[in-house]
């Protein structure tokens, strides 16, 4: 849910404050206790049971889209606002040697300049697999491959972010990689001459 408010911003003060973030924490005391626990229901593969609980399930991407389709989305301008400031982050965190939360905001760089040109032409963007269409489509649009080539790049980052899995060298020398690919990408703003305007596909090669 805060994965989804960290591109979308769709969450109202209280509902940030008083209703997610405990669950969260209890989200996490609860998995965490189960390390190492080999006697707990679900095992093997099996769903452990659940009690019955009122309220809206939680599907993944089906609960993704749900919500992005009931709330505010952010505004262009907001998003690239929100890019620009996730590269300011990253440095920051680079510095402290913080790979997690460095590798965490260089993704959200990368994605939030897109979803800000994405957004601004009418292209779906509310999902990676759409982020990633789009950043091919305005590589294809521009003719500039270096925009889908760097996208790639941050997706490494995006994984990093879970599994820490980049060497120091790859990890040092791709960021500029991703700062050059939210630079190219928020300078299309506004930029309404190309092919690919509303959902069409730009032409390729």
């Amino acid at each position: 849910m805060f994965r989804f408010d960290s591109h979308h911003l769709f969450m109202e003060a209280e509902e940030w404050t008083t209703d997610r973030r405990p669950k969260v924490h209890d989200l996490v005391a609860r998995v965490l206790a189960l390390r190492g626990n080999t006697a707990a229901p679900g095992r093997n593969g099996q769903p452990a049971p659940q009690p019955n609980r009122p309220g809206r399930a939680f599907g993944g991407h089906h609960c993704y889209n749900e919500l992005v389709r009931t709330e505010v989305e952010m505004l262009t301008h907001e998003h690239a606002q929100t890019a620009l400031e996730f590269l300011e982050k990253a440095d920051r965190h680079f510095a402290d040697g913080d790979q997690i939360q460095a590798s965490e905001k260089l993704w959200g760089a990368a994605a939030h300049a897109v979803m800000a040109v994405a957004q601004e032409r009418g292209w779906p963007h509310t999902s990676h697999p759409a982020l990633k269409r789009a950043a091919e489509q305005l590589s294809a649009e521009q003719n500039d491959p270096q925009i889908a080539d760097r996208f790639g790049i941050a997706e490494k980052y995006h994984r990093d972010f879970y599994h820490l899995f980049m060497e120091a060298e790859e990890w040092t020398t791709d960021r500029p990689k991703v700062r050059d690919l939210v630079a190219r990408v928020l300078a299309l703003r506004g930029n309404d001459a190309g092919p690919g305007r509303n959902g069409q596909p730009g032409a390729s090669d």
